[in-house]
């Protein structure tokens, strides 16, 4: 039994190489980016001006990625299998370079041994951090939402009812305040008032959402690294940090040959 953990034995600095090379190849930036994204695109959305919504609202990067589900990890563990053998060969000539012969192609043969597994795992690691991100909004959002869309109503009031004592004065019908032509402006300011309060509302929550949105998108990418770097460990590491071990103890045990003979 294993009681020290074989990928001890591997250079810290050429480890630390292969981990970034399998996060790249996995696209870890591009996910972790899509939802810092999606998280911007969601504030726009429960926050923003609703006519804004009506218009066109932003595309969420993030459904593509959870509807595609396993499918999206099989495509993307096809698509990067290159990627992900030259960063083994890399990682191999590195530290395999002060080897002797036998030993060196022995070390690179435990170190592949694994290649074939290991975009499909990449893909599934990622997924599993995009399947646990919290993708519900804070309640204050919900307040937003509201508070947008009285505004948008009183908005519409105003220029609906200046409209209305337009219609009524052009006809000559003058019964009570519906009339008074004295009351369109100040309606029209109250209808840009609104407008305006309102785009200063999303301007503020856009700004508080896309720092929250970095802040996520940090967590995300630390998260998905470590996974990344325990798929690393798993499949690449553990069996190129035996081949190592392997080499040193038969170093030693050389060593303590040799010295005997000369004894």
């Amino acid at each position: 039994r294993e009681t020290v953990d074989p990928a001890a034995s591997v250079p810290k600095e050429a480890a630390g190489r292969l981990i970034d090379a399998f996060a790249r190849a996995a696209g870890l930036s591009a996910v972790a980016q899509a939802m810092a994204s999606s998280r911007e695109a969601q504030a726009a959305r429960l926050t923003g001006w609703p006519v804004g919504q009506w218009l066109g609202g932003r595309r969420d990067p993030m459904r593509a990625l959870r509807a595609a589900g396993a499918g999206t990890e099989t495509a993307t563990g096809q698509a990067q299998q290159s990627e992900v053998d030259n960063a083994i060969t890399a990682f191999a000539d590195a530290v395999g370079s002060g080897l002797p012969a036998p030993w060196s192609g022995g070390l690179r043969e435990a170190a592949r041994c694994n290649a074939g597994m290991v975009p499909q795992s990449l893909a599934g690691a990622v997924q599993a951090v995009v399947a646990d991100v919290r993708s519900g909004p804070p309640g204050w959002w919900r307040l937003v939402t509201a508070w947008q869309w009285l505004l948008t109503v009183l908005g519409a009031v105003g220029v609906a009812l200046s409209v209305l004592i337009a219609l009524v004065r052009l006809t000559g019908q003058h019964q009570g305040w519906i009339g008074e032509v004295s009351l369109i402006p100040w309606l029209l300011l109250m209808a840009v008032a609104m407008l305006l309060l309102g785009y200063l509302t999303a301007v503020g929550c856009r700004n508080v959402a896309v720092a929250t949105a970095d802040r996520e998108r940090r967590s995300a990418e630390r998260a998905m690294r470590d996974r990344v770097a325990g798929v690393t460990h798993d499949l690449v590491l553990r069996t190129t940090g035996r081949e190592i071990a392997q080499y040193e103890r038969f170093r030693r045990e050389l060593a303590v040959a040799a010295g005997r003979r000369g004894a």
